[in-house]
């Protein structure tokens, strides 16, 4: 799996640089900008407001955490966009209704903003779109509720442009584990994959989605990561060895992970980053800061490695934001800040989405 890291890094060196591609060690020397030419932000729940509300994401006033002006603001130029599906308000076949609507939404979102976003379906359309300037935005399917317990309906939404699947969400799925429960007040049952569970991984790998262990249980997670054939990413989770909360990863799974060469993304919200006082939860203010954010890719970092780490904000997705980061448009403080904390600028351009780029590729079919 390493090799394949130092074969798709040259690759993407091709697809991203308008410079010739240099040896690593030379990579240093070179004159960067002080933001990355690449930002991928990985999970983003933007579209349900666009679909329910109305919203326009060339509007800012309509005040959600991520919209053009302010990915154009923050230098974000490949957004994976979450189609989330509540189970709790569409259950049975109302979560593959209710998904098939989002990805409707989108594309016609993109559409009619096509002079600033274009829908891509592979890395290199991605890199491509965003050397023209404009902002690529790719489908993830945020929950397995909507395949209606079908290896086939994998299929079908790989078609309908799903790049990957975050296997859970809430609550366990009759083939698949999940680290919280559905009702958040109810003890967990830990689940793994079942047999279906398996062949949904293995319908995946054979159509080039990549998968998402976001909000799997720990189990599920260990099994995924034995079975798949191909990278797997964390798309917005943390360390929980900093912040123990169900939802973060494990020093073991980190470990795991960098064996199978995929990448997870930091979350931005604040109680994956750092536990709230009593004091937090009842204002609703964010305990945490950019600062947290940074020690998390420290940890990650010295545990997985920094070919293994990559930015999945969350923005939208309900979350109260570490201060320093309350929208899109804030996003090049923290590189200032990793670049304070010693990080090279080969390193932030990994975190800031050449990693995600390349387990992208790697999912990609030949």
């Amino acid at each position: 799996m390493k090799s394949l890291v130092s074969h798709f890094a040259l690759l993407l060196c091709v697809l991203i640089s308008p410079i010739p591609c240099v040896a690593a060690e030379n990579a240093a020397s070179l004159s960067h900008s002080s933001t990355p030419k690449l930002v991928f932000d990985a999970h983003v729940d933007c579209i349900g407001r666009v679909l329910d509300r109305g919203d326009d994401l060339s509007d800012p006033s309509c005040g959600g955490q991520v919209d053009i002006p302010k990915w154009r603001a923050g230098h974000v130029n490949i957004v994976w966009v979450a189609v989330w599906v509540d189970p709790r308000r569409y259950p049975g076949d109302l979560a593959f209704h209710r998904a098939t609507a989002l990805i409707e939404a989108i594309r016609n979102e993109v559409k009619k903003h096509s002079r600033d976003l274009a829908l891509c379906r592979s890395a290199q359309e991605c890199a491509r779109v965003a050397r023209e300037g404009k902002i690529a935005i790719i489908l993830g399917l945020e929950g397995g509720a909507p395949l209606l317990d079908s290896p086939d309906l994998v299929s079908y939404f790989a078609k309908a442009g799903i790049r990957r699947i975050t296997l859970t969400w809430r609550g366990n799925l009759s083939w698949a584990g999940s680290s919280q429960e559905l009702n958040q007040s109810a003890v967990r049952t830990p689940r793994g994959l079942t047999e279906t569970g398996l062949e949904i991984l293995r319908k995946m790998n054979e159509l080039g989605v990549v998968v998402d262990l976001s909000h799997a249980s720990d189990l599920t997670a260990v099994q995924a990561m034995q079975f798949s054939k191909k990278p797997v990413i964390f798309s917005h989770s943390n360390a929980r060895s900093l912040c123990n909360h169900p939802r973060n990863v494990s020093d073991a799974l980190l470990r795991q992970l960098k064996e199978n060469g995929g990448v997870i993304g930091v979350n931005f919200h604040s109680k994956f980053l750092r536990r709230p006082s009593i004091g937090d939860e009842i204002t609703g203010k964010s305990a945490a800061t950019i600062d947290d954010v940074v020690r998390h890719i420290e940890h990650i970092r010295d545990v997985a490695g920094i070919d293994h780490i990559g930015i999945g904000s969350d923005w939208d997705g309900d979350i109260v934001p570490a201060r320093g980061l309350e929208d899109a448009s804030k996003l090049p403080a923290l590189f200032e800040a990793l670049r304070a904390k010693g990080f090279t600028d080969d390193e932030i351009d990994k975190i800031a989405g050449r990693n995600f780029l390349r387990v992208l590729a790697e999912n990609e079919l030949p």
